[in-house]
Formats: C-alpha cells, structure tokens, sequence
C-alpha cells in the first residue's frame, strides 16, 4: 500500500513525500502510541526530520521567509493524520519561534486533509487548483465567480486565506449550523436542503439548526 508521510513547515512550504508501507489500521489515539504502534514505520523520526530541515535551506534555491529556512519547525503526520513527530532545523528548540511548531504542525494535517494517495495537495498546488477552477468556471459562465463550497466540507483558515487571495469572497463548509453575523464569510457554515422535503420539513431544519 502506497502511504504519504505529510511535512509541515514552519515557513511558506509544506514538503510531501511517498513512502511504501504495509497496511494500517485507521485509530485515532495520542501521538506517543500512534509511534509506538508502529503506525509511524516508514516514516521519519524527530533526526531524521531534524536532517531535512537542516538541508533545506540549500536545496532548491532560497527557501523564503524571515530566516531564509534557517529557524524552522517540520512535522510528520502519517495517513491517518496521527502526529508521528516533530523538530527543529537548530539544535536549540529556543531559537526557532515557538508558533512555529503550531503551524508547522497544522500544515501537516491540512496537507493530509486536502490529499489523496495519488495526489499530496501542497500549499501552493492547492492555490493554484483554487486559482484554476475560479478561471475555468468564469470562463464558462461568462460572469464572475465568488462563492465556493469546500470539497468534503474540508475547510481550515489555510484554504481560506488561499481562497481569499484567488478572488473569492464567499465559502462554506458542510458544519450544519446557521451562519451568524460574526462568521468568517469565507469559512460559512450551510443546512443541507434535500430535494424530497416539503415546506415544512424545510421550516424544522431551520429552526433545529444551532
């Protein structure tokens, strides 16, 4: 079975690579015993990722930022998106900002969110999908796009911002809720409506919905 470790970096990038692994059993426990499990095998450990971030910043060309991938944080999330580990590209922790480690952490998991076995959705590729389908949608509707549905309802401040940046002003999630005034316009919550409902099954969704 084709598995993808997910690396969250604490700067503009996220670094995906695949990785063969036998199979898994999807359990959601605490990261201690997903390692333990040996749901990580295959997978880097905190040296290992430690040696990523430190060749980093001179592979590729400038890694960007305020530190040029100098300070940084990765993690590592497995399939399932268990927390397998984290570093930082300094042997002292305290030199990279501790914030680091929480979006270092949260890249990892979004990019597990927005990818399939085949296809590691990276920050910039998941812009340039947003980007892409605004433009062939305008392109076919000859008006203006500005509202998108999440695939799956999978939606984080990352798509958004992303989302925001493409040109879009409206976008919901499939959280079942009314939307309310102090609701982020780009993270919206909806109510499904289905087709075989009448009047008032439609009335008693909205009035149910929290």
């Amino acid at each position: 079975m084709v598995r993808r470790m997910l690396m969250g970096l604490g700067s503009a990038t996220v670094l995906t690579l695949v990785f063969t692994l036998g199979s898994s059993v999807a359990l959601h426990v605490s990261p201690v015993s997903a390692a333990a499990a040996g749901r990580c095998a295959g997978l880097p450990d905190e040296a290992a990722l430690k040696g990523f971030l430190g060749d980093a910043p001179g592979s590729g060309g400038d890694a960007g930022g305020l530190f040029h991938g100098t300070r940084m944080w990765g993690a590592v999330v497995n399939r399932d998106g268990e927390f397998c580990a984290a570093a930082t590209s300094t042997a002292d922790p305290s030199q990279v900002w501790p914030g680091s480690q929480a979006i270092a952490k949260a890249k990892a998991y979004t990019a597990n969110a927005f990818s399939l076995d085949g296809l590691a959705l990276s920050t910039a590729a998941l812009a340039e999908e947003l980007a892409r389908s605004r433009a062939l949608l305008e392109a076919r509707l000859g008006r203006e796009v500005r509202a998108y549905a999440a695939p799956y309802g999978a939606l984080d401040e990352r798509f958004a911002r992303l989302a925001a940046g493409c040109g879009y002003h409206i976008g919901f999630s499939t959280h079942h809720a009314q939307a309310r005034l102090a609701d982020p316009p780009l993270m919206l919550p909806r109510i499904e409506v289905r087709g075989d409902w009448d009047l008032d099954a439609f009335a008693a969704a909205l009035e149910i919905a929290p």
